[in-house]
């Protein structure tokens, strides 16, 4: 999946693993799926405008970036998903759930 720039996703509310696996590396995710823009950290560096308008033209701005932009949100994007989904912090937050519920 490394060497495609980009990844539609058209589930329109619900978030697929495969969305979190593409944007982890590197494609820039395609959609108009709050939930997905959130969890992929889109809301955080997208304006908001672009976000919230078609996919025809989000695909019609990302496609006229240069390459140096794409990288950066390209890295945004995978470091996001690293930081706030790997196994590792998932495993942390599970363990910490559990240890509460049981206080």
């Amino acid at each position: 999946m490394s060497h495609f720039k980009f990844y539609f996703c058209g589930t329109e509310q619900a978030v697929d693993k495969a969305v979190m696996e593409a944007g982890y590396m590197g494609c820039i995710i395609l959609t108009s799926n709050k939930n997905v823009q959130k969890m992929v950290g889109l809301h955080k560096i997208i304006r908001p405008e672009l976000l919230n308008c078609s996919l025809s033209n989000q695909i019609e701005w990302f496609v006229s970036q240069d390459d140096s932009y794409l990288q950066q949100v390209s890295d945004w994007c995978h470091e996001y998903i690293k930081e706030n989904y790997s196994l590792k912090v998932v495993i942390r937050r599970l363990v910490t759930v559990l240890e509460e519920s049981h206080v």
